[in-house]
């Protein structure tokens, strides 16, 4: 079979790995991409139905976005599409804001039908143990991007799963 691949750049391939040398075909490039310091395209998965659905999420830092402060992004899109980018469903949009390049950092994972991706502290060890923001949390989201009511948490985001992790990659 096949695998994706990606760089932090924003740029995805479509290779298979029993083809040596391997040949990248391009998939599909996020443009929009504040790569700085520990930034960029982060991670992604596929949905756990793909075969059925073609669906595939990405876990991102976007460049600002007109008057909204930038954060971290986990969108959808649809593998076999003509143009990927064209499906984009922007599922969740951290709005905390960057504080600085670095401890960004997070994979993204699906199981037990929820997305799970873990938020940095931003480079300050006390961002941790503040309940105001998103950093230092796993994030659990319904697979339509909505906040699974079963979320128990003291943080102001009821989006985290989890908190007091320093840097989660």
């Amino acid at each position: 079979g096949n695998a994706v691949l990606a760089k932090r750049t924003g740029e995805m391939y479509v290779a298979n790995p029993a083809n040596v040398p391997l040949a990248l075909t391009p998939l599909m490039t996020l443009t929009n991409i504040n790569a700085q310091g520990e930034m960029g395209l982060l991670s992604f998965a596929l949905d756990p139905a793909f075969a059925a659905t073609g669906f595939f999420f990405v876990y991102y830092t976007p460049m600002s976005a007109g008057s909204l402060k930038p954060g971290f992004r986990i969108s959808r899109f649809q593998f076999n599409s003509a143009d990927p980018l064209q499906t984009e469903t922007v599922l969740y949009m951290d709005t905390d804001g960057y504080q600085g390049p670095f401890h960004y950092g997070g994979d993204i994972a699906i199981f037990n039908n929820y997305i799970h991706f873990t938020s940095g502290d931003r480079y300050y060890a006390e961002l941790a143990q503040d309940t105001t923001m998103t950093a230092s949390c796993v994030i659990r989201l319904n697979m339509d991007g909505s906040i699974p009511s079963s979320n128990d948490t003291p943080k102001q985001h009821k989006e985290c799963w989890a908190w007091g992790i320093r840097n989660g990659w």
